[in-house]
């Protein structure tokens, strides 16, 4: 049978792990995530199925933001991503330790993640039973960068038990340069979206090579087209969402619109 509730944590606000998301949208969308999952903990990896689990009646466009927080959570480690039979899925990695009840539920129709093929370092198998080989392979994070994540959310999991929070070292900052300008750019997302990133990349590239390979000067270029198109207005007055797009194709073209009326902005957004 189907669940009829799903169970947060009482230590959950004192995690540091669920503090650091960066995005109040992130957190909600953590704390309400384990209602689209099954009895196993897991689902599938698409945006469109997790608006219609978690956000059916929304009107708004939340595309980026959840594919932003998926990414996020990913990379620290807190469900990890993997393949089967060609589909891409998730499984969040402690839902068991924290879900009771789960053997009364239907069992899970979506398939297990793949046997692993080499022996997992004791620290990762605490908690997540995976490697870091295919942590990387999945969420486009090092191995290195994988174990300082597992620790530090498996420390987050002890002290949800304990009440003690172990001091650990946070997660790694993205390797990749266009991830690293695209952070500055936009402080709340740690890696570009997958769904952006054939077309944000080249537009990064072109920046770096006009900038002399800085990616501080890179970086404070395409803030000043974010910066403004937050502060655009469209016609019907409100001003464009922080999670719009239409900045980028204003970078690419490296202009600003500029509004007939001396009004602000009025153009409509194009790319929302």
């Amino acid at each position: 049978m189907a669940p009829k509730y799903r169970q947060i944590p009482t230590k959950t606000p004192e995690s540091f792990d669920f503090n650091d998301i960066p995005s109040d949208f992130g957190r909600m969308f953590w704390l309400m995530l384990p209602i689209a999952l099954d009895s196993e903990g897991r689902g599938i990896d698409n945006t469109q199925w997790l608006r219609s689990k978690l956000f059916p009646i929304r009107e708004d466009d939340v595309t980026e933001q959840i594919c932003s927080t998926m990414d996020w959570l990913a990379t620290k480690g807190m469900i990890v991503r993997y393949q089967a039979e060609g589909r891409k899925y998730f499984y969040s990695v402690n839902f068991k330790t924290y879900q009771t009840g789960t053997d009364k539920e239907s069992q899970s129709f979506l398939p297990a993640p793949p046997p692993l093929e080499k022996p997992t370092p004791d620290l990762l198998q605490t908690n997540s039973g995976v490697t870091p080989d295919l942590l990387q392979t999945n969420s486009g994070v090092t191995p290195d960068q994988v174990r300082v994540n597992a620790i530090q959310y498996n420390a987050d999991a002890d002290a949800d038990a304990s009440g003690t929070q172990k001091k650990l070292p946070l997660a790694a900052a993205p390797s990749d340069p266009a991830d690293r300008i695209w952070r500055q750019i936009k402080s709340g997302s740690l890696t570009i979206p997958p769904s952006l990133r054939e077309t944000v990349i080249p537009i990064i590239d072109e920046a770096l090579r006009r900038n002399n390979l800085d990616e501080d000067i890179t970086a404070a270029e395409g803030k000043k087209y974010y910066d403004a198109y937050c502060k655009t207005r469209s016609k019907q007055g409100s001003f464009y969402s922080p999670h719009g797009k239409g900045w980028i194709d204003w970078w690419a073209q490296g202009s600003i619109p500029k509004s007939g009326n001396g009004a602000g902005h009025t153009y409509a957004e194009e790319f929302k």
